[in-house]
């Protein structure tokens, strides 16, 4: 993989559009693209979480697996942990 496309995704339970990118470093492509299919998924609502991939410092590091919140369409929270290279390691 290189150079992972942008792509939008609704932050919040009021929708808020926020363009998400690919920081190399911060998290690796594949997580990128684990976060990217679940948010084109039809069951996807809406991310708990903003500035998901963007670091919080110039010298932010990757530092391991993460957890992605998130509601679906059935108003349900949901958690996706995601591993290094792109494994879902839990879902609640």
């Amino acid at each position: 993989m290189s150079n992972p496309q942008p792509f939008n995704m609704p932050v919040g339970n009021k929708l808020r559009i926020e363009r998400v990118s690919f920081y190399s470093g911060f998290r690796t492509e594949e997580q990128f693209e684990v976060v990217r299919k679940i948010v084109k998924d039809n069951n996807f609502a809406f991310s708990c979480q903003e500035n998901l991939f963007t670091p919080d410092e110039e010298c932010s590091k990757y530092t391991g697996p993460f957890c992605f919140y998130w509601y679906d369409k059935n108003h349900v929270c949901r958690l996706t942990r995601i591993g290094k290279r792109g494994k879902i390691l839990a879902e609640h």
